[in-house]
């Protein structure tokens, strides 16, 4: 299997608020395009310090929401992909 070439990372903020901006949305979407397919199979975990579902990040699948964590004072989210 030949070596993944990351997209440019953006310089730019992940987040404004809770909303993922534009810039990153697009760098894991082309992350997603690259990998050949999605990188997060049925049955993944996915964590995150924002509420916001990953389908809206990732622009695939569906997830739930199995749980939050405190990890240094910050709540983590934990989706599990389901379709």
């Amino acid at each position: 299997m030949p070596n993944l070439v990351l997209p440019i990372i953006p310089s730019s903020p992940m987040f404004v608020g809770s909303v993922m901006t534009t810039e990153w949305q697009n760098f894991f979407r082309e992350l997603a395009s690259r990998a050949g397919s999605r990188p997060f199979p049925i049955d993944s975990v996915f964590l995150c310090v924002v509420d916001s579902d990953p389908n809206d990040m990732l622009g695939y699948g569906t997830w739930e929401l199995m749980d939050t964590m405190d990890i240094g004072g910050e709540t983590t989210y934990i989706w599990k992909r389901t379709e």
